[in-house]
């Protein structure tokens, strides 16, 4: 089964910020605003989202704020045993590991650092534990921020036992020092690491750094793509294929 983007709805958070709801991080456009902690607010924060269906997930997205930077995300997935509703009174949680943030303060916090992040993973839920902020001149109340967040996988059947089952990973080339066995190494960079390939039009850096119009005609052009595939017509593909490049180019600001 081809992976693609798995749907989700936040059904728990710690807290936020008025104007900052965790439903935010369901959107994946340029204009979201995403989640905020509240002011002053307490540590860690907790986020918990239940996937449309119970799913292997292959690849976690995670958009940070550019100055509202947790210093660590853990990770969590969660199941229910197999017969009961998938309630998050009947939920077991399984540590994956977690990673690290940088303070983006070679950036000047202009930009957003995207974590891709592999994973192999059968549960209906994920649970996102976010730590202590980076302290710098903006964020003067002390919080957390995601801009958003993508789960790339495939619909699969829950175990007879429902238990949740992480399977070890590869560790691949990175930057960064990964602190979990569970959590291979990653590039946040990259529509390719460790779990696979990330289709284009699923990319969270594809829905959030593209401006509307443009991505409506990409994914036009993509279907055209693929058709033109299906028909053997490679040097119509090949001409499409360049097109979306070229049109991936075209540069819009985040902030």
């Amino acid at each position: 089964m081809m992976k693609k983007r798995i749907s989700f709805e936040v059904v728990d958070a710690t807290g936020w910020e008025d104007g900052y709801s965790p439903k935010e991080l369901t959107v994946h456009s340029p204009l979201v605003k995403g989640w905020r902690s509240e002011r002053y607010c307490l540590y860690p924060q907790e986020l918990i989202l239940k996937l449309s269906t119970f799913s292997r997930i292959s690849i976690l997205q995670i958009l940070s704020h550019q100055y509202l930077i947790s210093k660590r995300i853990e990770i969590l997935s969660g199941s229910v045993r197999h017969g009961r509703p998938a309630a998050l009174a009947h939920v077991t949680f399984k540590r994956l590991g977690f990673v690290s943030l940088g303070d983006n303060q070679e950036n000047g916090h202009r930009s957003r650092e995207l974590k891709s992040i592999p994973l192999n993973v059968k549960c209906q839920f994920v649970k996102l534990l976010l730590h202590q902020n980076h302290i710098n001149h903006l964020n003067v109340f002390n919080q957390v921020g995601l801009v958003a967040v993508n789960v790339i996988g495939e619909r699969v059947e829950p175990s007879g036992s429902g238990q949740v089952q992480p399977h070890p990973l590869q560790d691949v080339e990175t930057q960064e020092r990964i602190v979990h066995s569970y959590l291979p190494g990653y590039h946040g960079n990259k529509a390719s690491v460790a779990g696979g390939e990330i289709p284009l039009m699923d990319d969270l850096a594809f829905s959030v750094y593209q401006d509307s119009i443009t991505a409506k005609i990409i994914r036009h052009l993509q279907d055209i793509k693929l058709t033109a595939v299906e028909r053997e017509q490679f040097n119509e593909a090949k001409l499409l294929k360049q097109a979306i490049v070229d049109l991936q180019k075209v540069p819009i600001c985040l902030l």
